[in-house]
């Protein structure tokens, strides 16, 4: 998980030193609702995959991990394009 994270930033540092731009996903107007709802999916599904799996179940988490996997197709495409709207018409 570090490795990840420590991945995560240098991708985002690259991206910020490439373009100059980064908007947060959490302050970005409108489409942070599509933000919050995507990290409220990620969180109740690693969390209910989490505990289900402390107590034998282990289908449950390939279940969770389907969820998340279309979750972020679906926020993540809802997020840009509202993202997009929201700067084509801020001058």
């Amino acid at each position: 998980m570090a490795i990840f994270l420590l991945g995560v930033a240098a991708l985002v540092g690259a991206y910020r030193k490439l373009t100059g731009v980064w908007i947060s996903g959490f302050s970005a107007g409108k489409a942070s609702r599509w933000a919050y709802l995507l990290a409220g999916l990620l969180i109740l599904c690693g969390v209910a995959a989490f505990l289900l799996h402390n107590v034998g179940l282990d289908w449950p988490t390939w279940v969770a991990a389907a969820v998340v996997f279309f979750g972020v197709i679906v926020l993540g495409r809802k997020f840009d394009v509202a993202l997009r709207d929201q700067l084509r018409v801020t001058p």
